[in-house]
């Protein structure tokens, strides 16, 4: 008649096993978060390091003396993990205000609209053509997506780009910047 009680080797130690799954159960799901944030984390780092490649080769020594050697550069970058622009871009809207250290830097990419500016418009352009380097299939894609990527990375970095001023006045090593824009 002892046994009334006895529930058997498990049930009697049932009450204590409840706290130890709650305990894992906590465990586990915070190892779980910690676990999701370090890969958010890792991943946002890899889309940086990805980035500063491709502004590392576009930029190479920082001089850039005309079309083909900017092509050349973009030739060699090879990121296929994230979608980019490079673009060579004055200083200011102007390229008078660029080369007077007196003007304030005003690049943007937006027009006083706030929309997107054109891709034509962002970046420089001569008789020779857009000094603008993509992986993107259809440029359209950046101006109509570019707001929707909350994670755009935007880095700029000086260059020096040889202009032509046109007829009898010459070649002039101009001060510009390197835009890279990237996105997942």
């Amino acid at each position: 008649m002892g046994n009334k009680a006895f529930i058997g080797p498990i049930g009697d130690d049932l009450p204590s096993l409840i706290p130890i799954v709650f305990a894992l159960t906590i465990f586990f799901a915070s190892f779980n978060a910690a676990l999701a944030n370090f890969d958010s984390k890792n991943s946002s780092f890899a889309d940086d390091l990805d980035a500063l490649k491709v502004a590392r080769i576009m930029r190479s020594n920082g001089y850039i003396v005309n079309k083909a050697n900017f092509d050349q550069l973009c030739s060699l970058v090879e990121v296929r993990s994230l979608k980019f622009v490079a673009g060579i871009a004055e200083f200011n809207e102007s390229s008078q205000d660029s080369l007077d250290p007196l003007k304030p830097y005003n690049f943007t990419f937006f027009d006083p609209s706030g929309q997107v500016k054109p891709i034509g418009q962002l970046f420089y352009s001569n008789a020779s053509g857009n000094f603008y380097c993509t992986n993107l299939k259809e440029i359209s894609s950046f101006n109509a997506g570019i707001l929707q990527y909350k994670n755009a990375i935007v880095r700029t970095y000086p260059v020096i780009f040889e202009k032509d001023r046109g007829g009898s006045l010459g070649i002039i090593a101009a001060p510009m910047q390197l835009v890279v824009v990237a996105w997942r």
